[in-house]
């Protein structure tokens, strides 16, 4: 199998996202692109060079109508409904064409180059307790990595990999439906514009800002990505500059480089 090159994924990725915009425009369902994605609109109209995939956001009732309404001739989705899915968001997947080999597996069986799509829900009026929710998700998101990773296919790995996996699959047994059917309850808590702010609560990265202002995601324009047009927030400023800092500035060289390289894709 040939490997894709960093091109060949970009492009893809777009061609799944067009399909998702088309589908939303025509079902008045409401998304915004996030985190490096938003970035890549904003600091470069398109991708950020390096980067190897793509992420959009709705709020919580828009992800649920997508996840039941979203069909494609070209593309498959898998959702937190589906019980082979091992993952609390959804992803829009290439089945026909590619395939991935990860770490991580959060499918049952191989899927292709995917883009994430998150719910946005609501949280609490107060910092504080809101940062006491988000410390207790992180222990699920992080039990939920070492399951996954457990999850792995023993076919995939040999030597002192086999035996480091095997040692996972005994330590890490735990069902992880209802793990993450836990997580969802936690995060659902607050709905979405109910309260003056909102969160990313199901895929929790240490590194990112989870609370945000509400009014800064209550409508969405479109903006250029690469040769095409998709939609943001309208508050993408406040949500990147929480997220990130100073997001128009150029991270160092040595941190540009693609953020899934643990993962290798190939065409089939």
């Amino acid at each position: 199998m040939k490997e894709l090159t960093l091109n060949e994924l970009q492009k893809l990725n777009l061609e799944i996202l067009s399909d998702i915009h088309s589908f939303c425009e025509q079902n008045d369902i409401m998304y915004s692109l996030m985190y490096g994605t938003l970035i890549g609109a904003i600091r470069h109209k398109g991708f950020i060079p390096w980067d190897d995939d793509i992420d959009i956001i709705m709020p919580r009732k828009d992800f649920e109508r997508f996840i039941n309404l979203y069909q494609s001739p070209d593309f498959e989705l898998v959702s937190p409904n589906d019980p082979n899915s091992y993952i609390l968001f959804a992803r829009v997947c290439d089945t026909k064409k590619t395939k991935v080999i990860g770490t991580y597996p959060w499918y049952k069986y191989n899927t292709g180059v995917w883009i994430d799509i998150f719910p946005a829900d609501g949280v609490e009026e107060s910092e504080d307790v809101f940062n006491k929710r988000i410390d207790h998700l992180r222990i699920f998101w992080q039990k939920q990595l070492k399951i996954r990773g457990a999850l792995r296919p023993l076919k995939e790995v040999k030597g002192i990999e086999l035996l480091k996996l095997l040692i996972k699959k005994i330590i890490y047994t735990k069902n992880i439906k209802i793990h993450n059917q836990k997580h969802k309850r936690i995060a659902e808590q607050v709905e979405f514009g109910s309260t003056k702010f909102w969160g990313q609560l199901s895929c929790i990265d240490s590194s990112k800002n989870n609370y945000y202002k509400i009014e800064d995601f209550k409508t969405t324009v479109l903006t250029q990505f690469e040769n095409k047009q998709f939609r943001i927030m309208n508050g993408y400023d406040n949500v990147l500059r929480k997220c990130y800092g100073d997001y128009l500035q150029l991270p160092p060289i040595n941190q540009r480089k693609p953020k899934q390289s643990h993962m290798h894709i190939y065409w089939i």
